[in-house]
């Protein structure tokens, strides 16, 4: 009963990996967009607590709770999801779920600047100044430092190769 846990960069191929995957093993395919929806539907509030995260690196007390309280529904939404067998999660992050889960494949994705400026530029409509920019922020603000990518730098990585990082434990 694997359960694979894909992280990667913004706007980089973890979600085309994570769709790829699901398609070769039949296995359930759970995304992070999928959790987010299903806490909203249970009354948990993801706005604030991500903007705080964001804009300050130090969480007040009560978004301290929201996030508790959002961690351990997507600690229990993968523990249902996972009930039944196999599963892919793809989302920010994602290699930190489920800490001590012995059958977990954690993959992280790193895709080259260029690609994931690119898929800005369609999935945003920007033109290429604005794309970078946003991509650029985006980094600034995202969970790379949570030891993903340890030794690999995101601007060192070759236009013509994608860095993928497995972890067994």
């Amino acid at each position: 009963m694997p359960i694979v846990l894909i992280s990667d960069m913004p706007h980089g191929l973890g979600d085309q990996l994570a769709r790829n995957l699901k398609d070769k093993t039949e296995w359930p395919l759970l995304s992070r967009e999928n959790l987010v929806e299903r806490a909203r539907d249970q009354g948990i509030k993801l706005g604030r607590l991500e903007t705080s995260i964001i804009k300050s690196p130090v969480i007040h007390e009560r978004l301290a709770r929201e996030k508790e309280i959002y961690l351990a529904f997507a600690t229990a939404a993968l523990c249902e999801s996972v009930e039944n067998g196999n599963l892919i999660y793809h989302g920010r992050a994602g290699h930190l779920l489920l800490p001590g889960v012995t059958h977990r494949l954690r993959v992280g994705v790193i895709a080259p600047r260029d690609l994931r400026v690119e898929n800005v530029m369609t999935d945003l409509n920007l033109p290429r100044d604005k794309a970078l920019l946003y991509l650029e922020q985006l980094m600034k603000t995202s969970l790379n430092g949570s030891g993903l990518f340890i030794g690999k730098s995101p601007q060192k990585i070759p236009a013509n190769m994608t860095y993928l990082s497995i972890c067994r434990s």
